[in-house]
């Protein structure tokens, strides 16, 4: 029989021993280098503001995204946890100035310069594909902008409610077609169980003449529960077959800019396949807390939800790596 260093050593266990120590080598050095020498918090201290230079934004491949990581099975659970913290601290959320030029791109140039892959991407990442839309690469520059406070939606940059309180300028490249926009919250009340919360939604926009279009629920900005947990709120450009009537059809309620009626819980992904709308272009960002939500709370008649960070912490799931900022 075989002695036990020739079972010990047998060819097809030493390869899969040597696959698996590539695989967690590989892994970490993608992350070190998506980290870069110069972005470490560690060094510079938990405050710092880490400056940005004119450098493309680093984009996880589809095979460094975060579920895909999940599926490797690193060998330890610590392993894990220091996949998830390397990208929870590296991974650049706020926009650089290869962001903000894209605003003046019409979609041939944007999709050119390759934002519409990276917008793909960073949908993926962040869960937004498959939560609320199929996974597609978006072939419309969809702009989000808050003139009155300089602010703008990129691909999951940091924005506060006091940044994003009025209601937004958007603008896009459109022609001779019929349009839904939809903002949403998915993570209410909280990440972890969340639900929908529709922000704002206006349907039958002719061409991107966003004016002329049917708000059937006025805007109402960000307003996250006061936790220690980021929100995701996402913007969806929907092309349209033919008109549509929402309230008629009781797939919506019209909602005012002062009610939170049939705002709770929405379902997007069932609002498009009713509709067979056909997404386009999609801007998200993340917001937290801050000291204008009080009064966003109160404008709409509703309490406001207040978690505190023991309350938040008690339900955190590591697996919801998007929401662990």
């Amino acid at each position: 029989g075989q002695s036990a260093w020739g079972r010990l050593f047998r060819p097809s266990l030493c390869a899969h021993m040597l696959q698996r120590s590539l695989t967690v080598i590989g892994l970490r050095t993608k992350v070190a280098a998506r980290a870069g020498p110069k972005r470490s918090v560690r060094q510079l201290g938990s405050n710092a503001k880490i400056e940005r230079d004119n450098t493309p934004p680093v984009v996880p491949s589809t095979t460094t995204s975060s579920s895909a990581m999940m599926k490797m099975k690193p060998s330890k659970p610590s392993e894990t946890a220091e996949i998830l913290k390397h990208l929870n601290t590296y991974f650049p959320i706020n926009p650089t100035r290869y962001d903000l030029d894209e605003s003046t791109m019409n979609n041939v140039q944007w999709r050119e310069s390759g934002r519409s892959k990276e917008t793909a991407h960073m949908l993926e990442f962040y869960g937004i594909t498959p939560d609320l839309l199929p996974k597609f690469e978006p072939r419309i520059n969809l702009v989000v902008k808050w003139p009155s406070t300089q602010s703008v939606s990129f691909r999951g940059n940091k924005l506060t409610p006091t940044q994003v309180r009025d209601k937004p300028e958007v603008s896009f490249e459109a022609k001779g077609k019929l349009w839904t926009l939809i903002m949403t919250d998915p993570d209410a009340p909280t990440p972890e169980n969340g639900k929908e919360w529709l922000h704002w939604l206006v349907v039958n926009i002719p061409g991107n003449k966003i004016s002329e279009g049917q708000t059937v629920v006025d805007y109402v900005g960000a307003a996250p529960p006061k936790t220690a947990r980021y929100h995701r709120y996402v913007f969806i450009l929907a092309e349209q077959k033919d008109r549509i009537n929402p309230v008629q059809d009781g797939a919506a309620t019209a909602a005012s800019s002062s009610s939170a009626e049939g705002r709770y819980p929405f379902n997007t992904p069932s609002f498009l396949a009713k509709y067979n709308l056909n997404p386009k272009g999609a801007s998200f960002f993340h917001a937290q807390w801050d000291q204008v939500v009080p009064d966003i709370y109160k404008s709409i008649g509703i309490p406001e939800i207040d978690l505190t960070k023991k309350e938040a912490e008690k339900k955190i799931d590591s697996a919801n790596r998007y929401t662990r900022m």
